[in-house]
């Protein structure tokens, strides 16, 4: 994805000012932040956390990306913004493989992305 895309979908999430998660993957790890409307950072799931990664014994696959949308699903319902809609960024990434997962996992748990 180009540069000018991504800062199209940026903007266009600022301009809703909704809650935005955005993600960060390499190829051992995946980490999921939420960001209030201003751009803050409110809190944040990833597979180096001890309760993920005492669950996982590859850190870098789908199954990891469901266990972080889960967690980052109940971490949403914590901070009771589960009844507002929230912005995913996939940042530049493809909607596929550990990306869906993830966000498919959150819809799952009941969080409207």
């Amino acid at each position: 994805m180009s540069d000018r895309v991504k800062r199209k979908v940026r903007a266009n999430i600022r301009r809703r000012a909704v809650y935005s998660i955005c993600i960060t993957k390499t190829p051992r790890h995946f980490r999921a932040q939420i960001c209030d409307p201003k751009g803050i950072v409110i809190g944040g799931v990833s597979t180096l956390t001890k309760e993920i990664r005492s669950k996982l014994k590859i850190t870098g696959n789908a199954d990891a990306a469901k266990l972080v949308g889960a967690e980052m699903a109940k971490l949403i319902k914590k901070l009771s913004l589960d009844s507002e809609p929230v912005a995913f960024d996939r940042s530049g990434h493809r909607y596929h493989g550990r990306v869906a997962a993830f966000v498919e996992s959150m819809r799952e748990s009941g969080v409207e992305v």
